[in-house]
């Protein structure tokens, strides 16, 4: 963790809390404003960059506008509307650079707040050249691996754990295909930020989805005597029989400097615009095991159609790229039966989700997204959540598992009703404020918190007098998310408000008289729970306000930290954790917070795992000072810096 004295700036209040006063209604937008600049690089020659790709976005704008550099790094918006606008650049080879930010890679930066007609002309973007990872990839006989796919993933440590975070470059990559090794099993991957990597080799094109034979030593002696006494045959000689056959093999993913082993990867540190090179290892052969079993409904009968995941059960092995794709998976068949194969050693989990089997004549030709779809996606997109599961974790050594019996069980319920509070007219169908939970986040990756709630996401269904109902939810911790469609589902991990269609916004789910909205609701198996109530209101809180520096004069160069103060709320995605950045004239606002007790202070920097870091919230509480939101409450806080 960085020093503190580096990340807490002591922000005083220079006017008493009070209720915010009213204003003029904001002009509509005229599109007369200009924002221009410069991009250089963040060297010492401060050279201008060309071709650098510069986006402006706001909410004042349907899409991003965009546009690429001239030859002295110059860049031109015209007819801007009165806004706050963000700026970001980007270009191969260097990392992605926001206006403001004192971190390469990370965003959004400050703000810059427009009005109507003016000229914003000094807004300068410095790109840092990315670093670079280099070496030589080789296989078990010490030739080169042409082919092979690596991944350069950024270290994240969350609650004291290691993972591995699939950053907005990683993404990228994803979506385009990773490195490859080229025929001299040579690896770059560049543009990198500074921080602590791990290199790894999915050893995909290398046999990753299938597997080998080993041939043993007794089997080529046996087929030499064979072919031998073949050749010497005489009618009636009998031959010596066959020894037994060699293990599978398979590639497995190898991270650097050599292990299959996530937690014994060796970190990579790398520096601004730094080139590490010698980061070399050799793909290894494991054996691989086949998994086959018999899935069972909670009567005992052989169930067709069961959806059957095998994920590992390693937290560091958890990125974008597996909850996206998993691992292996199949479905069982017309007598229950099921096989994965392929499998290398470690722990895994197996998880069967199940329905009753479809009436004759309503399987679908060739089947359908539900038929394939993770069960939190089908449910987000309109499909049911499977109403019976079962968890088994799995020990695999090479070694096959055979003959498993799968019994799946009744999934559990949750039930209660939505009520609206405020004097905005009711929503005419109730119905289309559905309900939906999902799993708590583990990553603070703006990205995979979304990805995984959706994943496990099991929607509700709401009836028109406001209650609701949520079936077939397997055990674990989950978040409860108000709304409609995927859309609402990320504003709500994110804890941001987003442009809603209504002016409904989620107050409250309580259970047990207690908010379970920011932290996690424990389902246990063969446990239902009823009696939840979710409140959604119209009249949201706001805390707004201005921050100058020690002379008095606008800053938008430190971001504001406002979290509760009961250590109970600390958790990731929490709306009672926000942060603020303040504009170029240094206004900021936060919308939504709960009704509570609050810390607010100033940090120099700030990154979004530190909202999620205890340590880090526990040293900024020794130094903030508190503030009060009651219900609808719209205070203004100026703060100054000292």
């Amino acid at each position: 963790m960085r020093m503190l004295t580096l990340s807490l700036l002591l922000a005083l209040p220079i006017a008493q809390t009070r209720p915010a006063q009213p204003r003029d209604a904001a002009p509509a937008p005229v599109g007369t404003a200009v924002v221009a600049g410069r991009v250089v690089a963040d060297d010492p020659g401060n050279q201008p960059l060309r071709r650098v790709s510069v986006t402006l976005a706001s909410g004042a704008l349907q899409t991003p506008q965009m546009m690429l550099t001239d030859d002295a790094g110059r860049f031109r918006f015209d007819g801007v509307p009165a806004g706050t606008y963000t700026v970001a650049a980007t270009r191969l080879g260097y990392v992605s650079a926001f206006y403001g930010s004192k971190r390469a890679g990370k965003g959004p930066g400050i703000p810059i707040a427009v009005l109507a007609g003016q000229q914003v002309t000094n807004i300068n973007v410095r790109m840092l050249r990315g670093a670079v990872v280099t070496g030589t990839i080789r296989s078990p006989s010490g030739k080169p691996a042409p082919g092979l796919d690596i991944l350069v993933q950024q270290i994240q440590v969350v609650d004291g754990r290691r993972r591995m975070s699939s950053s907005v470059s990683a993404l990228m990559a994803l979506a385009s295909g990773p490195v490859k090794t080229d025929d001299r099993g040579v690896f770059r991957v560049y543009g990198l930020p500074p921080g602590d990597y791990v290199v790894q080799t999915t050893a995909t094109s290398l046999g990753s989805s299938s597997e080998a034979r080993q041939v043993t030593a007794g089997e080529i002696e046996w087929a030499k005597q064979t072919a031998a006494q073949g050749s010497m045959a005489v009618a009636g000689m009998a031959t010596a029989p066959a020894p037994s056959p060699g293990r599978n093999v398979s590639y497995a993913p190898v991270y650097y400097p050599g292990t299959t082993v996530a937690s014994e990867a060796v970190v990579v540190p790398l520096g601004p615009a730094e080139e590490r090179r010698g980061i070399d290892f050799t793909i290894q052969l494991v054996p691989t095991a086949r998994i086959t079993g018999i899935v069972f409904d909670p009567e005992g009968r052989p169930l067709q159609g069961a959806q059957i995941s095998l994920n590992a059960a390693d937290p560091e092995m958890a990125n974008i790229a597996s909850l996206l794709m998993g691992e292996q998976g199949t479905r069982s068949g017309a007598d229950g039966s099921f096989s994965i194969s392929s499998i290398r050693p470690g722990r895994y989990t197996l998880a069967t989700r199940g329905s009753p089997a479809r009436p004759a004549g309503r399987q679908p030709p060739g089947g359908s997204f539900e038929d394939f779809a993770p069960a939190g996606l089908g449910a987000l997109f309109g499909g049911t959540t499977p109403p019976w599961w079962a968890s088994d974790e799995l020990a695999v050594d090479g070694r096959d598992i055979t003959d498993m019996n799968v019994r799946l069980q009744p999934g559990m319920t949750l039930s209660g009703r939505i009520v609206f509070e405020g004097s905005a007219p009711k929503p005419d169908d109730v119905t289309k404020t559905p309900i939906a939970f999902g799993a708590m986040p583990t990553s603070t990756s703006p990205m995979e918190m979304v990805t995984s709630m959706m994943l496990s996401n099991a929607a509700g269904v709401t009836a028109p007098d406001g209650t609701f109902v949520v079936k077939g939810l397997t055990p674990g911790r989950y978040r409860a998310t108000v709304g409609g469609g995927s859309a609402a589902l990320m504003m709500a991990v994110l804890g941001q408000g987003g442009a809603q269609a209504t002016p409904w916004r989620l107050k409250s789910v309580v259970w047990n008289g207690k908010d379970i909205a920011d932290v996690a609701l424990d389902v246990k198996p063969n446990e239902d729970v009823s009696g939840i109530v979710v409140t959604m209101t119209d009249r949201p809180t706001e805390l707004s306000g201005a921050v100058t520096d020690q002379a008095g004069r606008p800053t938008g160069s430190f971001p504001i930290v406002v979290f509760s103060t009961d250590r109970a709320y600390w958790t990731i995605g929490s709306r009672r954790v926000q942060q603020a950045r303040p504009a170029s004239d240094g206004k900021f606002k936060i919308s939504g917070l709960p009704a509570g007790e609050y810390f607010v202070c100033a940090v120099t920097d700030l990154e979004a795992e530190d909202l999620a870091n205890a340590t880090f919230l526990d040293q900024l509480a020794a130094a903030a000072y508190k503030i009060r939101l009651a219900d609808g409450q719209k205070l203004v806080q100026d703060l100054q810096l000292r």
